[in-house]
């Protein structure tokens, strides 16, 4: 994966850093050229945060945003778990890594050693070893425990699934728990206990519910009852009407008879039909007249005809009275006991007996009525009232009503006959599961599986933590000896690269050996075969970067095809071993590039020598669209621009600082820090430009007096001197006058256009300048 720009950076010596549009995206190999303290070093550490996985102490509340190639954005909250593979060689690599160059006071040693170093390790493996035996004896008892513990909650768990194993057999076999067919197991078993167990006593039947239970299983599919209510409850009410109407009814005679003496004289009358004149009474044998018989018909008889129309009444309402009573088999239609399903029949029962009372008590009431009617057949001249008559019709009709209801669910049951057997079944399953529940005593034992379990995962919890720590301090060891693996292999790489890229053995790393010529573990630095005693910072800085380049053929690189960055690796290194460094980079890393060992390069420099020999790195192409070169400037702020073309076709520093006060001298913004700065370039680009124009050995005022006159030599020197090396701690109280400095660049411009006209014009020509604009 390669890093294509840095989106944004507030970190360090940038602020509010944004990627400028019109700037290249970063390439394969990519070179980046600064002055010190312009910002190189802190591009290299927001690398190096990825490598290490960590922020970097310093800048803890920076903030950066770096898109990849394949367009996702890293920031510094990706630092610790980003895959971005990458090796970075900076000055924080050289104090974290190879520290024992130096001394507490930060002075170079000249003899130090990877041995010791790596003797040190060894010491630290042995006690990290120690205590890992230890901890693995730990360990081991905490697993024997947690296995002992186990094998007593693994007993009690397989003599529960057997017990659930023989119970599910034992449900399975019986067809009032488990419809015959249906597969039936020990996880059946577990699903009824799930749905019983919040909740178990509900679930036990009984014997009055297990019973209706069964007796539901064992109904047949029935016929449907085809009863209708058709009984009608005005009945009563008609039949109490007529009878009032007709009791209520009296019939006006002549004579004031006593119904019983005129009953007797119409049955006397019958035994007198003859009408003879000679008769004789048949009661008393006294003569009855003709006269006499005429007088009783007179006195007895109903010239109105009421008496015959109220018997013809009686008569008609006393033949129905049969028929109007209620007979309990015509009111239920053959609705039989045998009809019902088992969970209906002692609800019919219980319905018909209360009918049978209902009909009992309606008929009673239909007995008076009838009673009262005869009562008034045998006397039809006198009123008669009827009392204290109950109606029990809404009752009858009540009754009826309920059976009908009943029909109908009995009926509506065979519809769902399957379903209602089912669930007859399940309850009669769960409440067997329930008991077989209680009689294992399930749910202690459950509690105490489950304290077992939780003493198990305390045990487990210790057994993980004891295994960190056992892998901690395995990596741990790993590490040292990974690192004393990597000194030993470095120190020969080392050594290697000293020989074949400096051309000869002026620094080694040679083992030392004790009393008996033993090697100790411990090793030296020599400088032609003595020990070296003072390193200089040049030798320091070429075995760190000989380590670093000597640590990329490490496992933890090999094969990983990691960006490689390096930062300023000739800082402090003369021009010969500026070649020797540049050798090293181009055998070791730019070659290996085209092979895809490594994705991606990045170099910083501050020395232009060395930035041209960067220009003919195998894979550079000033041309080419996998290679790019780099400017960071700071003034206020560090910045990322386009390397100018001068550098680029030139790479001398004499133009670069003609540039720098070329582009100043008009410039009427300059700032505290470019004032500075200014004043550093222009010292020393006089020294250069004075040594070639006046090569003897005249100090630089007469030089300065001979070019620019006496005047502005004096303002020079004071610039240059004053404010560059601050060497007067007086001047260094005064204010700074920025026009000043200004003044001094304009004077010096003016001066070798006007007296070097030739020479202006090359150093303009090689900027790419016009004289009234700044570089392209």
């Amino acid at each position: 994966m390669k890093i294509l720009k840095f989106d944004e950076i507030n970190f360090g010596s940038y602020e509010n850093f944004k990627w400028d549009n019109n700037l290249e995206e970063f390439k394969t190999i990519n070179i980046f050229y600064g002055r010190n303290y312009s910002g190189k070093t802190t591009l290299s550490r927001i690398a190096r945060s990825f490598e290490l996985k960590k922020y970097n102490e310093d800048f803890l509340d920076g903030n950066f945003k770096i898109k990849l190639e394949d367009g996702n954005f890293l920031t510094q909250n990706d630092v610790i778990n980003s895959n971005l593979d990458i090796r970075v060689y900076n000055s924080d690599f050289v104090k974290e890594n190879l520290n024992y160059l130096y001394d507490k006071k930060g002075n170079i040693k000249g003899f130090k050693s990877i041995g010791e170093e790596q003797k040190n390790i060894k010491e630290i493996i042995e006690k990290r070893e120690e205590i890992l035996e230890k901890r693995l004896e730990k360990l081991e008892n905490i697993q024997n425990n947690q296995k002992k513990i186990s094998k007593t909650q693994q007993d009690k768990i397989k003599t529960l699934n057997e017990n659930f194993t023989n119970k599910a057999k034992v449900i399975k076999r019986s067809s009032n728990l488990i419809k015959q067919g249906n597969e039936y197991n020990k996880k059946h078993l577990e699903n009824d206990l799930n749905k019983i167990k919040n909740n178990i006593d509900t679930y036990f039947l009984n014997d009055e519910a297990q019973n209706r239970f069964i007796k539901t299983l064992e109904d047949k599919e029935k016929q449907n009852i085809n009863f209708k209510n058709t009984f009608n409850k005005d009945n009563f009410q008609n039949i109490l009407k007529r009878s009032l109407g007709i009791l209520e009814k009296e019939v006006i005679i002549k004579e004031n008879l006593t119904s019983e003496l005129r009953k007797w004289l119409e049955e006397g009358l019958e035994f007198h039909k003859e009408h003879s004149s000679k008769q004789q009474c048949k009661f008393c044998n006294n003569p009855l007249t003709l006269e006499r018989i005429a007088w009783i018909e007179n006195n007895i008889k109903d010239d109105s005809g009421e008496k015959e129309q109220i018997e013809k009444e009686l008569k008609e309402l006393l033949d129905g009275f049969k028929s109007y009573k209620l007979e309990l088999k015509n009111l239920l239609q053959d609705v039989k006991y045998e009809d019902f399903y088992s969970n209906y029949k002692d609800s019919f029962i219980v319905a018909k007996e209360h009918l049978e009372t209902s009909i009992d008590n309606y008929n009673k009431e239909l007995l008076k009525i009838e009673e009262k009617l005869k009562q008034k057949q045998k006397d039809v001249f006198t009123s008669m009232k009827l009392e204290n008559i109950n109606d029990f019709s809404d009752e009858v009709l009540s009754r009826l009503n309920q059976i009908e209801n009943l029909c109908k669910e009995n009926n509506e049951y065979t519809k769902n006959l399957l379903t209602n057997q089912n669930e007859a079944r399940e309850r009669l399953r769960l409440n067997e599961v329930a008991k077989f529940l209680k009689n294992i005593d399930y749910f202690t034992l459950q509690d105490e599986i489950e304290i077992l379990q939780k003493n198990i995962n305390t045990l487990e919890e210790s057994i993980k933590t004891q295994n960190n720590k056992i892998d901690l301090l395995e990596s741990r060891i790993g590490k040292y000896k990974a690192k004393l693996s990597n000194f030993e292999t470095s120190t020969s790489n080392i050594n290697k690269y000293l020989k074949s890229y400096f051309g000869h053995n002026l620094l080694e790393l040679k083992a030392k050996k004790d009393d008996k010529g033993q090697l100790n573990g411990e090793f030296e630095i020599l400088r032609n075969g003595k020990q070296a005693k003072n390193l200089s910072e040049g030798e320091c800085s070429l075995v760190a970067f000989c380590y670093f380049v000597a640590s990329l053929e490490d496992a933890k690189t090999k094969d990983k095809n990691p960006i490689i960055w390096i930062d300023d690796p000739i800082s402090s290194l003369d021009n010969n071993h500026i070649f020797f460094i540049f050798s090293l980079i181009e055998a070791k890393i730019a070659k290996k590039i085209k092979d895809n060992k490594y994705s991606q390069l990045f170099i910083s420099t501050h020395n232009l020598d060395f930035l041209k020999y960067l220009k003919s790195l195998t894979g550079y192409d000033k041309n080419d669209k996998k290679s790019f070169m780099y400017l960071i400037e700071k003034t206020n702020n560090s910045n990322i621009k386009n390397l100018p073309n001068y550098i680029r076709k030139y790479v001398t520093e004499f133009n670069y600082l003609f540039e720098q006060i070329f582009k100043n001298h008009n410039n009427t913004n300059i700032t505290i820090d470019s004032y500075y700065s200014l004043a550093n370039n222009i010292r020393k680009f006089l020294d250069t430009y004075m040594y070639f124009k006046y090569p003897n050995n005249d100090n630089p005022m007469t030089k300065y007096y001979n070019f620019f006159g006496e005047e502005n030599a004096i303002l020079i020197n004071r610039v240059i001197n004053e404010i560059s090396h601050l060497e007067n701690i007086e001047r260094a109280k005064m204010p700074l006058d920025l026009l000043e400095i200004r003044t001094v660049a304009n004077i010096i411009i003016e001066n070798i256009k006007s007296k070097d006209k030739e020479q202006f014009e090359a150093l303009l020509k090689s900027l790419d300048i016009e004289e009234n604009n700044n570089a392209k």
